[in-house]
């Protein structure tokens, strides 16, 4: 869900509590990436489509610096909660 208007990223509150978890788990660092795609289905965690989310997509959420609050900006980052670039 996006603000495209006042450029602001809003997480779908429901993906966000099961996104967040799946993150925490993988800091863990105890789960291979079978076992959290097993968990995420479990929790019934979709995609856009309503379908359960693919290992391969698991994969890259999990890559892509978006969902841990880095945003690509112009040739460089920024911390989406400190609107700081580097």
């Amino acid at each position: 869900m996006n603000d495209y208007k006042n450029h602001v990223v809003i997480p779908d509150p429901e993906r966000a509590v099961l996104v967040k978890k799946l993150f925490e788990l993988y800091a863990e660092g105890d789960y291979s990436l079978e076992e959290l795609h097993r968990e995420v289905n479990r929790w019934g965690l979709t995609g856009k489509e309503g379908k359960p989310v693919r290992k391969s997509v698991l994969a890259s959420i999990l890559r892509n610096p978006f969902y841990y609050g880095v945003m690509l900006y112009r040739g460089g980052t920024m911390n989406s909660r400190a609107g700081v670039r580097s």
